[in-house]
């Protein structure tokens, strides 16, 4: 798992593999007040972007989450988001196995070993298959996000 903020990409291309660089660097080039809610391609199915917005929810109503065959690249454009993380070594029940058709699957609500941290406007986390994920967690209240998420396959790493 990375964290950081968009601003801090001057060493990109030596920090992250090169498929995540890319990506970070067109997250970089965007103007958010002209991106519509939907998916853009940047090298078809190996490396795309969904823009969308949704309202964050008390943690405890949020499945954690993880992927198999893509790593999420999560780059908040507006609002406050909690994410919770959590390292897979194997140890987390799986309460919805969709890997096969959606490639997700759904963890336990409750994990003693979950860190929460806060994305503001310009963050970015690079989430890989072992970081079990719970995103769309509120910051205080409930509020409205905009964000994007990315997928870079692990066949394009």
């Amino acid at each position: 798992m990375y964290f950081g903020n968009i601003k801090q990409l001057s060493e990109v291309d030596k920090a992250y593999p090169k498929a995540v660089a890319k990506l970070l660097k067109v997250f970089a080039g965007l103007d958010p007040a002209k991106l519509e809610n939907k998916r853009y391609d940047v090298e078809g199915d190996s490396i795309f972007y969904i823009v969308s917005e949704g309202t964050t929810k008390p943690a405890a109503e949020n499945r954690p989450e993880a992927h198999k065959r893509y790593l999420d690249v999560q780059f908040l454009l507006e609002g406050a988001e909690g994410i919770g993380l959590a390292i897979d070594e194997g140890q987390f029940a799986i309460t919805e196995d969709l890997f096969a058709d959606k490639d997700i699957a759904f963890y336990a609500k409750e994990n003693a070993d979950e860190f929460m941290i806060v994305a503001r406007p310009g963050s970015f986390t690079v989430l890989y298959p072992t970081d079990i994920h719970r995103p769309m967690c509120a910051v205080g209240a409930p509020g409205k996000v905009r964000k994007i998420v990315g997928k870079v396959a692990v066949s394009a790493l």
